[in-house]
Parts: C-alpha cells; structure tokens; sequence
C-alpha cells in the first residue's frame, strides 16, 4: 500500500499524496539555524513531485504536535525523541552532524530509516549502533543553488567564513588576519566572541557571490559534513579552502583537487 501511495497511480493512491513533516529548530529563518535551510530544500524537491510537506519546529516542543494524517517524518535534530511519534509513521534519520550525539540516543535504533550526510558518519552509525546506513545523503548538492550571481562590492573581502558560534570554538577563533588583509564573518553569534566581533557582518547573504576567498569549516570536521547552514551554498561563486580535506572529499564528484 506504502509503494502504491509513493507511487502515485495506483489503488491506494487515491487516498492522496504521500504527507511528510520534516523537523526544524525554527520555522522563522531569521532565528539563524542552518536546518530551516536544509529542511526547505529538501521540503521543495518533495513538494515539486507532488509531497505534501509540513515543518514542525522544536520551539515549544512544538515539534511532537504532528498532523493527523502523517506518513512519513524526517528528523534533522538529533534532540527528536521518535518514541512520541505515532504508530504508523515512517521516522527517517538524516544525519547530517552531531554524529556522536545521534547514536547515544537510546531510541536511535528504532529508526525505520537512516540517512548518513558522509561516508565518515555512515562509519560511526555503523560502529557503534545495530543500524545500517540505508543511504549516503549529503546536503549542498542542489546545482541550482551553486551558479554565480553578480558580483556585490558589500560583501568584498580577502577572506570570507560562514557559519554560526553556537558557543563552541571554531578555526575562526584562532585565525590570524594580516593587517593589510580584510576578513569578513558572516553567521549568528559572533558579535559576542572577542576576537571575531570586529570582523562579523551579521548573518549569512544567501545566494550572493562574492570576491576573495571562502573559509568554511567542514561542519563537524570529524564527520566530514559541510555547514549545516548552507541551503545548497551560500555565496555561490567564491574560491573556497577548508581546513582539513573530510568534508571537501565527502562531497558528491569532489576529489583531493577538486576544491581551489
């Protein structure tokens, strides 16, 4: 019944598209939380094929109110406790960072469906629960979002870094700008770190380009993710370097050279 509905044409197709929730921190994008991104891309590829798609926030554990005709629910929050979900819901992983924080959930296992954003988590799942990896499901592969736009002077700098301070050290921190250079931060929080504060320009422009050269960490470099933050690449058209090679060789065609 499950495979006629997705399919669209048979029976049981009749009792309409297939409904699915995926989760988010926020529904408002200015809250500054990477997931709205990556959950609405993924919410408008669904909804292009006929999805009908709704967004549960974790604001007011709103999240656990799902609507009554639900088949499917894609969790991007690790915090998500699956065991107040309906029977009858198909709960979906995607993890897309925080491996580490994923497996140590007591209900992880009970997933009926785990997406892994990198072969380096699809290790750890692997590792350390009983569940398999059903799929490699990186974020930031839409084409669409990485074409360049014209060029905006108010973004010029030598170095640009995006991403949020959630609290946590980051390479931004410890980064030493020469005084003839200019850097440029964009994200949530940094106006609040001393030593970035003077170079943050407040959250991210989407879909800007750029001149100079990008900085992004590779999200959580041991898991080799990109930025959470990314809706399929923010600042589209800039020469990129990450710190270490994970993320950068976990992405879709990317090779040890692929990234200038």
């Amino acid at each position: 019944m499950r495979l006629d509905r997705l399919g669209g044409e048979g029976f049981w197709s009749e009792e309409g598209r297939p409904h699915i929730a995926l989760t988010v921190t926020s529904k408002d994008p200015r809250d500054g939380y990477g997931d709205w991104h990556t959950a609405h891309e993924m919410g408008d590829a669904l909804e292009h094929i006929g999805w009908r798609v709704s967004y549960v926030e974790r604001k007011g554990d709103r999240w656990y109110s799902l609507p009554d005709d639900l088949d499917y629910l894609m969790v991007l929050v690790d915090l998500y406790d699956i065991s107040k979900v309906p029977a009858g819901v198909t709960t979906i992983a995607w993890v897309r960072n925080w491996t580490e924080r994923w497996v140590e959930h007591p209900w992880f296992p009970d997933y009926d469906v785990v997406l892994a954003s990198s072969g380096i988590s699809k290790g750890i799942i692997e590792r350390r629960t009983p569940k398999r990896v059903d799929a490699l499901f990186p974020i930031a592969t839409n084409p669409e979002r990485f074409s360049r736009t014209p060029l905006e002077t108010a973004y010029e700098a030598d170095y640009v870094f995006t991403g949020n301070f959630w609290g946590e050290l980051r390479t931004v921190d410890s980064l030493e700008v020469a005084p003839a250079e200019t850097f440029a931060v964009f994200g949530k929080g940094w106006e609040n770190v001393p030593r970035a504060a003077r170079y943050a320009r407040g959250a991210s422009p989407l879909r800007r380009d750029a001149k100079g050269l990008l900085l992004r960490e590779a999200g959580h470099r041991r898991h080799g993710l990109p930025d959470p933050a990314l809706r399929g690449g923010q600042l589209p058209g800039l020469r990129r370097a990450r710190r270490g090679h994970a993320g950068r060789d976990q992405l879709p065609g990317r090779g040890a050279g692929a990234l200038r």
